[in-house]
């Protein structure tokens, strides 16, 4: 028969076990919620080099703007030059350098067109992709929220089991609950209290003797081999 005792120590050791699962879940929390963080600053970083993108292309047109424009005052103070001069090979040499500014411009200007296209498409894209990162990061702030709010319920359920535990605790025999806390300092996982079913330990499941568990007048019986205290569920 199951000692009365047994019963005791299994409603000490589901609230241990559970406070002990619950202590790890909340330890893991600021790991937890980093990650979420990490997951919303690397969507916010993806979209922000996006738009970082586009201002660096809107800065490349900008800058060929200037140097385009500041080509024409060149040519227009070419183009004033060459007609008060007086000498023919002056009047050559600023046409060399008004043609090949000329030159220059053009290139310029196709340029600037390249560029004004490839604003268009990233800005377009930008503004298609704006709505789907706005979504993305309303999903990963649910799930942090979400985790958030998880974390809490642990730490209020951990108290409940903390109470719990200590209210077990009271109601166990103090010579099993001794033997109890001596069994879980032999640094074995839990469970430390285990049945036998078909002469196997329930902790380490290896092939142990129920008759001695069944002889045993009421008091604690170890398994042979892992020493956790079993038990025959009659």
């Amino acid at each position: 028969m199951k000692p009365p005792a047994i019963d005791a120590l299994l409603s000490v050791q589901s609230h241990d076990m559970r406070h002990g699962a619950l202590d790890k879940q909340i330890a893991e929390g600021p790991r937890v919620l980093a990650g979420a963080d990490a997951k919303i600053a690397a969507e916010k970083k993806a979209f922000e080099d996006k738009k970082t993108a586009l201002n660096a292309l809107e800065r490349e047109r900008a800058d060929l703007r200037t140097r385009r424009r500041t080509l024409e005052d060149k040519l227009t103070k070419y183009r004033t030059q060459q007609a008060e001069v007086r000498k023919n090979d002056e009047y050559q040499a600023l046409t060399k350098e008004i043609e090949q500014g000329e030159a220059e411009k053009g290139a310029m200007e196709s340029e600037e067109l390249e560029l004004l296209f490839k604003i268009d498409e990233a800005g377009a894209a930008l503004g298609e992709e704006k709505k789907a990162h706005e979504a993305q990061l309303a999903v990963l702030q649910d799930e942090k929220n979400r985790l958030a709010a998880q974390l809490k319920e642990f730490e209020t359920e951990r108290a409940a089991e903390a109470a719990a535990y200590e209210k077990a605790r009271a109601a166990a025999p103090a010579d099993w609950l001794k033997i109890y806390d001596q069994v879980k300092t032999q640094g074995k996982r839990g469970p430390w209290v285990v049945p036998l079913k078909d002469q196997m330990c329930g902790g380490c499941h290896i092939r142990s003797s129920s008759a001695s568990v069944q002889n045993a007048d009421g008091k604690p019986v170890f398994c042979g081999n892992c020493g956790r205290i079993v038990y025959v569920d009659a």
